[in-house]
């Protein structure tokens, strides 16, 4: 729904691809077409970092927003007037809150399997 308003108001310009002219099949926002407003795809790129945990010395690829703080390093961009930066206190609360989902999930799985199973023996 926000890219769709983003379109509408100007703000973004998209590209679209039909499916053999019948109707929209894809809608693409190129970089080239949106200078300006999206940053190039070089500057988002993740970096190779080196760490050391319990005396090891470890490699890992990092994304661009876990290395550097991304108001800061967006800010010539004009995309960055739209988003907002979810602090951590409520990343970390959507994320206790959808492992909470899973495990209900997955509780209700295991019950499933357990009276399938029981229903087998009992067949037999």
């Amino acid at each position: 729904m926000t890219l769709r308003s983003w379109v509408k108001k100007g703000i973004i310009k998209s590209r679209t691809v039909s499916r053999y002219g019948n109707g929209i099949h894809a809608e693409l926002f190129l970089i080239e077409d949106n200078k300006g407003f999206l940053p190039p795809k070089k500057l988002l790129e993740g970096k190779r970092v080196r760490y050391i945990d319990g005396g090891k010395e470890y490699v890992a690829t990092r994304k661009w927003y876990e290395i550097q703080d991304p108001m800061e390093h967006l800010k010539d961009y004009e995309i960055m007037k739209y988003l907002r930066v979810i602090p951590p206190e409520e990343m970390k609360a959507r994320e206790e809150a959808k492992k909470r989902k899973w495990e209900e999930k997955r509780k209700v799985r295991e019950q499933i399997k357990l009276a399938r199973g029981a229903k087998k023996r009992g067949k037999k």
